[in-house]
């Protein structure tokens, strides 16, 4: 395995490994069913590393994918944690938008090892 930095603070790893390639392409198949197979704490874990990969942080919190199935799921799982979200389409991807402030606190309380919201006071 080899990682190697890109534009905008960003990570990209090389494997070497057919086996672990095929699994991750299993994975990516059906990335709704992957999701919801996760335990919460993995659930967790997973929708950190996708806002801080494919999110943004303004005055709300936007997740972006073409995924609508898994952009679904994780609307559900958040909404666990009283978490208000909507799901808009941008063009030909989707954003799963989260602007309620009492939802982003407790977002950042849920996700604290998120380095996106971080950032954000409080």
């Amino acid at each position: 395995m080899f990682f190697y930095s890109v534009p905008d603070n960003k990570k990209r790893v090389v494997v070497y490994s057919k086996s672990l390639f095929q699994k991750f392409e299993r994975m990516m198949e059906n990335l709704m069913k992957f999701f919801e197979s996760l335990d919460e704490e993995s659930k967790k874990e997973f929708i950190t590393g996708f806002l801080d990969a494919e999110g943004t942080v303004t005055d709300r919190v936007v997740i972006y994918n073409g995924n609508i199935g898994l952009l679904t799921s994780i609307r559900k799982f958040l909404e666990k944690f009283g978490i208000i979200c909507y799901i808009y389409r941008f063009g030909k991807i989707f954003g799963l938008q989260i602007y309620r402030k009492d939802s982003i606190r407790i977002l950042k309380k849920e996700l604290k090892s998120s380095i996106k919201l971080s950032f954000l006071p409080g």
